[in-house]
């Protein structure tokens, strides 16, 4: 998150002691990070490594515009240049680039953003997910039962 005025850092909202050249705000652990995100001009995630890019199909639900690096998490979640803008994963040139055409092209990230929300609620939205588990439960369960009484 961005702060005009301010360098803050990790632990909390006080001025950090060392100074970046771009003010930053990180404001550490938050419980309703939908707040802080639909309030985002851009969500920057650099992750090398994810289990399930949890984080990043939160961004995607509130419509911000995503810069991700291409792990492969995260490409099972987003796609170049149609829900996110992905870089080379440890590239700093390349994640500068992508930050920088962000800034210089907001509307299109902000297009970029509206995809990602409508991808995330097609594909992830809790209700769906749960109703498929359970289908796949069923299944399984009738199978097997199926499979016992032979």
């Amino acid at each position: 998150l961005y702060s005009p005025l301010e360098t803050f850092d990790n632990r909390s909202t006080k001025k950090s002691s060392t100074p970046t050249s771009v003010p930053l705000c990180l404001r550490g652990e938050k419980k309703e990070v939908y707040k802080e995100l639909i309030n985002a001009d851009c969500f920057v995630f650099p992750s090398w490594y994810e289990g399930f890019s949890g984080a990043l199909v939160e961004a995607m639900m509130a419509g911000v515009p995503i810069i991700a690096s291409d792990i492969e998490m995260n490409k099972e979640a987003v796609k170049d240049g149609e829900t996110a803008l992905l870089f080379r994963v440890k590239d700093e040139d390349d994640l500068l680039e992508k930050m920088q055409y962000a800034l210089e092209n907001r509307d299109y990230m902000a297009g970029l953003g509206a995809n990602a929300r409508k991808e995330a609620r097609e594909r992830f939205d809790i209700k769906k997910i749960a109703l498929e588990y359970e289908n796949q439960l069923f299944e399984i369960t009738t199978e097997t039962q199926r499979h016992r009484e032979k």
